[in-house]
């Protein structure tokens, strides 16, 4: 979960940009690419490796913030766009081009409900009680899937 103006908190262990890495290393340049910031390198995951077991890792990064920010009536507006993203993704990306995923299939058939019911989404099981029945949460991940199809993804971020 990224951090927007100090209002989401992410349970993320490590930053997208992993400095300190020896790019010239065989072994870094297998799994990631640098770029240069400014004056330093830095080193970012691919978008495909970022994807794989995808589903698998928003119960442990993403989902507890959601549940934490419901519970203290912070904002949930990112969360629920980067859910709304993933099954946007799931849904338009064919099987045989997304990522390796153990929840794809099922999870690609309920993104793709999803496309004329955002809610269906929800029915995954990755999702626990709270998520599923928060009327504030369906608003907002309804609202985000709307954005998304309607304005595009960087149009839906500025939105937050």
């Amino acid at each position: 979960m990224c951090l927007r103006r100090g209002e989401e908190l992410g349970t993320s262990r490590a930053p997208l940009g992993i400095h300190g890495l020896d790019v010239r290393d065989p072994d870094v340049e297998k799994t990631a690419y640098p770029i240069r910031v400014g004056r330093r390198l830095e080193v970012r995951d691919q978008i495909a490796r970022l994807c794989i077991d995808g589903t698998s890792k928003f119960p442990s990064f993403l989902l507890p913030t959601i549940e934490t920010q419901l519970e203290r009536g912070g904002p949930i507006g990112g969360g629920a766009l980067a859910l709304a993203g993933w099954a946007h993704y799931l849904a338009t990306v064919p099987a045989a081009e997304r990522a390796p995923d153990p929840h794809g299939n099922e999870a690609a058939l309920l993104a793709r409900q999803a496309a004329s019911d955002p809610l269906a989404f929800l029915e995954l099981d990755i999702f626990g009680e709270h998520i599923r029945t928060s009327e504030r949460f369906h608003e907002a991940f309804a609202r985000a899937s709307r954005q998304l199809a309607e304005l595009g993804p960087r149009a839906a971020m500025a939105s937050l």
